[in-house]
Parts: structure tokens; C-alpha cells; sequence
């Protein structure tokens, strides 16, 4: 709904501006015939058809001024209800988030995510909870279960910032790239991730798609290292890759990569890979928080809006 919003707001400036350039060539046509006439009609009458054109042009410059205006007002109006529209989505997500403990965050993911019934029809070495190990930016877990998933065309549609589907450090520069995500990727640009495998569900490529159809290049990829789906490599490579202009196993075209390694399964139990996640918490040179922020739903209350509200009961 909200991209269909977007588009309809798009189409209604365009229009409005073709609407208020529509008059002003058939002020220069009609002048051009009225002095092709004037050629065969006396001086009085030349300056009478004259006085025609010039009342005319006035009025119909005045008519064309005043569909300016009518055009910028409209396009005022619709630029700020657009505008409110990203503010109040993105505030709403914002009163959203939680701060918790990198062990609650997991058990957060696999409560909201775990009993979906279309994440039941993921492949198990996609179900569970992934630690972005290796990962410079200020991140720490995902899943891939709150995603759209289509077997027929064994794609995930992942919303960027969606809740419960991702974490971030509690520190500033979490804080920034959730603002980034969150605001601009997601209220703003409706931007989803949308993780297309083949056959095998061995490898992926990882396009960004901004209001679901502008298709955005990213050279993301996943290369499954094991038969579980404990351990990938989220590759990134060079946009000649992410264009299909070039094969992703030269390596010359690798970039940067880290490891999305499986912290707990799709029944959610822990497995040995989340003692190497707690062991790198606060630590450097990655600095992963222990304490980390996450999206919830819309409207859910926060923990401190519970305790008050058990307060008052």
C-alpha cells in the first residue's frame, strides 16, 4: 500500500505539471493566424483584431499563471503529506525498538518468526538465527524467516529494518545505521533485499529493490561452505558480477566478505558456533555490543510501557 502510495503521489506531480505547460502554445497559434488574416483587412480593423490579441494573450498569460499556481499548490500539498506519511512510518517504527541482551534478541527473533507458517516451507539450512561474523559494520544478528518466500522462484523478500529481523549495537554508530535503514531505507524507499537462490540453494545473489520493483545492483552474495547451512560466505563482489557481466568465481572480482554463521536452528536451540559469538562480544577490533537494538512491531508496547501499564493495573 504504502509503495502504491508513493507511486500515486509521483504520477499526481507529473501530471499536474503537464496540465499547467498544456495553454501556453495556443497563445503563439492563435496570434499567428489572426495576423495571417489582418494581412487582408484594413488598418481599423488590424487594430481592432489587435486589441482582440492582446486582450487575449492577457488573459490567457493570466489563465496560465493562475494554472501555475494551482499546479505548485498541489505539489506543495502533496510533497508534505508525503513527507508526514515518512515521518509517522518512521516513528512508529522507531517507538518500536528494544534494547536488549544479545540472548533475548535471538529468543525474540525465533518467538515472533519461528511458527510462521510460510518460514516453515524454508529450507532448514535457512531457518534459524545467523550471526554476521566478521562484519565491520555496527550489526550483529539476522533471519531469514520474516521474509516473503516463494519456492517457485526460491526468492526471500526481506524488508530492510523489519521487525524482529535484524540487531544492531547499541552504540552511536548503531545507532546511525539504524536511522539509515530504518528511516531512510525502509519508511522512506519501501527498500527490500530480496535473495534470489539457485537450484541447489548453494549460492545467492542479494539485489536491493527499492518500492519492490526498482531492482538496485548490490555485488551481495551467499556461498553455502557446509551441507547444514551452519556456515556462508556473504561475499561481496564487483558490480560486473552483480550485472551478470562477469562470474563471481574470479576472484579478482571479490571485494570484502565476512562469515553468516548459524548461531541457533530452525527449532531453536543454540548450537557451538553461538559460544564464538558471545566469546567476541565487546571486544576488538569488531566491538559487537552485548546489548543490542531491535525492531518490534508497530504499536507493540515496549518493556518500559509494560511495567507501567502493570503498574496502573
Amino acid at each position: 500500500m504504502a509503495s502504491r502510495t508513493r507511486l500515486t503521489l509521483a504520477l499526481g506531480l507529473a501530471a499536474c505539471s503537464m496540465w499547467a505547460h498544456a495553454a501556453e502554445p495556443q497563445v503563439f497559434v492563435q496570434a499567428g493566424t489572426s495576423v495571417a488574416r489582418g494581412e487582408t483587412l484594413g488598418l481599423e480593423d488590424v487594430g481592432i483584431q489587435g486589441r482582440r490579441l492582446q486582450s487575449s494573450k492577457t488573459s490567457t498569460s493570466d489563465s496560465h499563471a493562475q494554472a501555475q499556481s494551482d499546479a505548485q499548490l498541489i505539489g506543495t500539498v502533496l510533497a508534505a503529506a508525503f513527507c508526514l506519511h515518512w515521518f509517522v512510518k518512521g516513528y512508529r517504527n522507531y517507538s518500536a525498538i528494544k534494547l536488549l541482551d544479545v540472548d533475548d534478541c535471538q529468543d525474540k527473533m525465533m518467538s515472533a518468526w519461528g511458527a510462521k507458517s510460510e518460514s516453515e516451507n524454508l529450507p532448514e539450512t535457512l531457518r534459524g538465527v545467523f550471526w554476521m561474523d566478521g562484519n565491520y559494520a555496527p550489526e550483529c544478528l539476522a533471519i531469514f524467516m520474516n521474509g516473503a518466500f516463494d519456492p517457485k522462484k526460491r526468492t526471500i523478500s526481506l524488508p530492510i529494518g523489519g521487525p524482529y529481523g535484524w540487531t544492531w549495537n547499541s552504540d552511536r554508530a548503531g545507532w546511525f545505521v539504524y536511522f539509515l535503514i530504518v528511516w531512510a531505507g525502509y519508511a522512506l524507499f519501501g527498500a527490500t533485499l530480496r535473495v534470489e537462490f539457485n537450484e541447489g540453494y548453494t549460492v545467492a545473489s542479494i539485489p536491493l529493490y527499492l518500492f519492490n520493483c526498482i531492482w538496485i545492483p548490490t555485488g551481495y552474495m551467499m556461498i553455502r561452505e557446509d551441507a547444514q547451512g551452519n556456515s556462508w560466505n556473504r561475499a561481496t563482489y564487483s558490480l560486473w558480477v552483480a550485472c551478470g557481466l562477469r562470474s563471481y568465481t574470479d576472484p579478482r572480482e571479490l571485494r570484502w566478505s565476512y562469515q553468516l554463521r548459524k548461531v541457533v536452528d530452525g527449532s531453536g536451540e543454540k548450537l557451538l558456533n553461538w559460544k564464538d559469538l558471545e566469546d567476541s562480544l565487546d571486544k576488538a577490533p569488531l566491538n559487537k555490543t552485548r546489548m543490542q537494538r531491535i525492531q518490534g512491531f508497530p504499536g507493540e508496547p515496549t518493556a518500559e510501557a509494560s511495567k507501567l501499564l502493570a503498574a496502573v493495573e
